[in-house]
């Protein structure tokens, strides 16, 4: 017998996190050849087809749909000593199909769709709702004076002739990154009750898509240029529109970007990324009224929103580190 599981070399996601069954192929009784399809699971918000990497029957499903697993988690139990032709068809098929069942609501209200928690969506559900219980979040908020930003990027992008549109978000990855270097504390994870500092700065980009929310990973961030940096990053929100996105482009994130400024929300308060310890959260950039040398002008401003982990770091350096981006976004040629 052969006991399918993921071991630590195998595992296509960062350790610590865990998968969920999207969709069983074959069920209880069918032969199948090496290679062939076993199921679809989602790691980290994305979708991964397993292959089977035996020939045999399935003997045992040992991990339903929707259920989650971790590395070493037997998942299907193949006998490998079969042959195709010793196969039957078996009534007991259907002892592993999904129940099709059905639910009263009795709120007399009417309900006009009905939609189930599963897949990528429940993998969401799942993390989300074990970031929030699991980690005492706080978040700081700041605001920018984006008028030097504003200027640099148009300059950049009317100039530019590699038809790389630099966005907003590019230059704040970069200002978060070189920010990182400076305050190592937050580059980093906690995981099984050790927190763990990394040296390589990688920053998770959170990206709404048709199948929900993805963080595909800008690895490097301290060390690229701002037009390798959009470049990627526009290259990654098309593959995680058109669902394209490998184990390697969503692994070994150390801190992550949430960016509602197109949306024109001002501030919200981001949930981390677990096992991460920080994420920042960008507001809209918009023209307000300030009072500096006692004088009212007008200024192009955004608002920062940093949710950090408080059983890594304390709220003062917190402010620091905020206050650390901050100052590189207000003086923006750094970030070249």
């Amino acid at each position: 017998m052969f006991e399918f599981r993921f071991s630590k070399d195998d595992w296509p996601a960062d350790p610590g996190t865990e998968g969920i069954i999207a969709e069983w192929k074959v069920s209880v009784g069918d032969f199948v050849n090496k290679d062939d399809l076993l199921f679809e699971s989602v790691f980290v918000k994305t979708n991964i087809e397993i292959l089977s990497p035996v020939s045999g029957t399935i003997k045992e499903i040992c991990i339903k749909k929707n259920e989650l697993f971790k590395q070493d988690t037997i998942i299907v139990i193949i006998d490998d000593n079969t042959d195709v032709s010793d196969v039957l068809t078996s009534d007991n098929d259907a002892e592993n199909k999904e129940p099709n069942e059905t639910y009263e609501i009795e709120t007399g209200l009417t309900v006009l769709e009905k939609k189930s928690i599963s897949g990528i969506r429940k993998t969401i559900s799942n993390r989300m709702t074990a970031s929030w219980l699991n980690a005492p979040q706080v978040t700081e908020f700041i605001n920018v004076n984006m008028d030097s930003l504003v200027a640099l990027r148009k300059g950049k992008n009317d100039k530019s002739d590699n038809n790389i549109n630099i966005g907003y978000e590019d230059f704040i990855i970069k200002a978060l990154a070189l920010g990182l270097e400076g305050n190592r504390d937050f580059n980093g994870s906690i995981i099984n009750d050790e927190i763990m500092i990394f040296g390589e700065i990688n920053i998770g980009c959170a990206i709404d898509t048709q199948d929900g929310l993805m963080v595909p990973v800008i690895k490097g961030s301290n060390q690229k240029s701002i037009y390798e940096i959009s470049e990627l990053r526009q290259k990654l929100t098309k593959k995680a529109n058109a669902g394209e996105l490998l184990s390697e482009d969503i692994n070994q994130g150390t801190a992550s970007i949430s960016n509602l400024g197109s949306t024109g929300i001002d501030s919200f308060t981001p949930i981390l990324n677990p096992p991460q310890i920080c994420i920042l959260g960008i507001g809209a950039i918009s023209k307000q009224v300030q009072v500096i040398n006692d004088d009212f002008s007008i200024h192009q401003i955004a608002r920062l929103c940093l949710t950090f982990d408080h059983r890594a770091v304390d709220g003062f350096p917190a402010a620091n580190f905020l206050m650390s981006i901050k100052e590189k976004l207000e003086v923006p040629d750094q970030l070249l």
